[in-house]
């Protein structure tokens, strides 16, 4: 009985002093607080990661807004994801065409009109630009890549439309004052003379759109050629239609610049389908047909772009 009261005693002296230590503890951290606290600038925090809005916690919260400090100082090393950015893989480029990107010098109504580039720059004497029928498919030289076509005419303007998109625009056709008489060209002899006074041109012209008039020299020129050097000049290759595969005409590989075929108006990829009516089918065909070239005229029925002209040569 003895020993319990001995170990009661003990064990109440034991928790006394303890008690008497944490009171001690906790005396001393209220005497001393102001310089125990000083390493621990907590005005310094919150002004270098901005004071936590004590409104928006709860009663049970206010006396530890200051652990804001603490998160904000990323003890865990906690690193956020990068945000999630949505790209829209299916961009589509938009054409853009204006009706100040061409010029229309002239329409022939209503089959087509003559259409160029603002701006187009060419060599030698060509004429900028070419004669499109309605429904033909074209490129400007200055913005290549951009597929257009001439989808309609009007009596005093045009409407291009994108092959690829919905844009259109209308484009009036250019007006010139002229007078006839004082046009000035080069003669045979090299001499310039007005234009009326020229008969018979010596080197090919167009005269209006799809007409062209041979000159002499160049018919002389054509004569001349042997079938080597008509071929190597204007290749062709037979042209099937891709349903039948019947033969519909011959397709011009290339033409060689500053040529004779060139001043024709001829271009590289058309297809020749017939010449006074008669289909194109063989290369001999056409190679006889040019080289018996006399006076009077010849209709050569071409496929450009999917469009189907017929262009008009005046022989001398």
């Amino acid at each position: 009985m003895v020993n319990e009261k001995l170990l009661r005693l003990l064990l109440s002296s034991v928790g006394l002093l303890a008690l008497g230590g944490f009171g001690f503890q906790i005396k001393d951290f209220m005497v001393n607080r102001d310089v125990l606290m000083r390493p621990v600038d907590i005005n310094r925090l919150e002004n270098t990661f901005g004071r936590l809005d004590s409104s928006q916690l709860g009663g049970h919260l206010l006396s530890f807004q200051n652990y804001k400090v603490l998160q904000d100082l990323n003890v865990t090393g906690y690193v956020a994801p990068p945000p999630v950015v949505n790209i829209d893989e299916d961009v589509t480029v938009r054409q853009v065409i204006a009706a100040d990107d061409f010029v229309v010098p002239f329409i022939q109504y209503p089959s087509g009109a003559w259409i160029q580039a603002v701006g187009e720059v060419v060599s030698g004497d060509e004429f900028p630009g070419d004669f499109y029928a309605v429904g033909d498919k074209f490129e400007l030289s200055t913005k290549p890549g951009v597929k257009l076509r001439l989808a309609s005419l009007q009596r005093g303007a045009v409407e291009i439309v994108l092959v690829e998109g919905d844009a259109s625009v209308s484009v009036p056709v250019s007006t010139y004052e002229v007078d006839s008489s004082q046009i000035i060209v080069q003669g045979p002899d090299g001499a310039l003379v007005h234009a009326d006074d020229v008969v018979v041109p010596q080197r090919t012209r167009m005269t209006e759109p799809n007409h062209y008039s041979i000159g002499a020299a160049d018919a002389a020129e054509i004569n001349q050629m042997s079938q080597e050097q008509v071929l190597a000049s204007i290749p062709v290759r037979t042209e099937r239609d891709p349903f039948t595969n019947k033969v519909k005409g011959l397709r011009i590989r290339s033409v060689q610049p500053n040529s004779v075929f060139a001043r024709m108006g001829v271009q590289a990829d058309d297809i020749v389908l017939e010449v006074n009516g008669v289909t194109a089918v063989d290369r001999q065909e056409l190679f006889d047909s040019l080289q018996n070239l006399s006076g009077g005229s010849v209709e050569v029925k071409i496929e450009r772009m999917g469009g189907i002209r017929t262009l008009f040569f005046t022989l001398p």
